[in-house]
């Protein structure tokens, strides 16, 4: 499972912005999970994964690891840099 602190909703469908985040898995699924935050960072560096795209774990693992883990895990293509200040 996935839990959060949310610091604010960001647009109209309840997307919040979150402060803190925790994760609950066994260690296989972490690993999975790990992996593909890996294979995330590889195509945001090698700019396979373009603004305004994103992918999905249980695309890139399977829809079952997401049914077991208990949430999806995206990543975005686009991201703040470090002189981006949010309230």
């Amino acid at each position: 499972m996935i839990y959060g602190y949310g610091r604010k909703t960001i647009n109209d469908y309840g997307l919040l912005e979150l402060e803190e985040v925790s994760i609950a898995l066994p260690p296989e699924k972490l690993r999975d999970l790990a992996k593909f935050l890996q294979t995330a960072a590889d195509r945001l560096s090698s700019g396979s994964l373009a603004k305004g795209s994103h992918m999905h774990a249980d695309e890139e693992l399977t829809a079952k690891w997401a049914a077991d883990a208990g949430f999806d895990f995206i990543v975005l293509g686009d991201y703040p840099d470090a002189s981006d200040k949010r309230d």
